[in-house]
């Protein structure tokens, strides 16, 4: 499996000698049939607890990638975050997943809206809380500029919808700019989106969560918008 060492004799079961194969099949060439030996793996894994394998699902990450199966990478990392209990196994993946959800984002077209709802879909399951019960950072924690964060607090807060269609594009291309300029990760963009949302509380959580969704969705495509 490219990127791991084989797997130790001491992990054993129905998933460990299915990876096995899958390297076995990998290295004849064949890292299409070694992913569906893979997922078979995990659904078997999954059986019998609840928390994803991480030697598993890191394993099936990088054949994803090298298939060009993006949004399955993104789907299955953001499964793996959400099945953990323990912060440390939760952020294992954070540096792929992050890649992954890059480099899905510049693939999709710019005025495709079937792509656009591919990408809602595969990047709004969020690996943390969701925005009713986001944890409420100080903009120091996320090195989120003051202005920009106001500016988005603002933004979530506002009561009519209409307001907040019209404005949102405004607001996010300012925070996008003022990003670029300061040399700032999109990941704390997103993390200021899920703060603001999360702050917006005179709001029904549906509403927030529609919010998020929308906001995320037109971040992506003003971020990696060419010039």
């Amino acid at each position: 499996m490219p990127g791991y060492r084989p797997i130790p004799t001491s992990i054993t079961g129905d998933a460990a000698d299915s990876a096995r194969a899958a390297a076995a099949l990998t290295k004849t060439g064949d890292p299409a049939g070694a992913a569906t030996l893979l997922e078979e793996a995990l659904a078997a894994s999954l059986l019998v607890r609840r928390e994803m394998p991480g030697w598993l699902c890191g394993r099936l990450a990088v054949l994803y990638r090298s298939l060009g199966r993006l949004e399955d990478e993104v789907h299955l990392l953001e499964r793996y975050c959400e099945s953990q209990s323990s912060d440390d196994a939760r952020a294992r993946f954070d540096a792929r997943l992050s890649k992954a959800r890059t480099l899905l984002a510049r693939r999709r077209p710019k005025n495709d809206s079937v792509a656009l709802a591919s990408v809602r879909e595969a990047i709004q399951r969020p690996r943390r809380p969701r925005p009713d019960v986001a944890p409420r950072h100080e903009p120091v924690d996320v090195d989120l500029p003051e202005a920009d964060l106001e500016r988005l607090t603002t933004l979530f807060a506002l009561q009519s919808k209409e307001s907040f269609d019209a404005r949102l594009g405004e607001v996010l291309t300012l925070c996008s700019r003022d990003a670029r300029s300061r040399g700032l990760a999109l990941e704390v963009l997103v993390e200021g989106l899920r703060i603001a949302a999360g702050r917006a509380t005179s709001l029904p959580e549906s509403q927030r969560t529609e919010r998020y969704s929308a906001a995320l969705v037109e971040l992506l495509a003003l971020y990696f918008r060419e010039d």
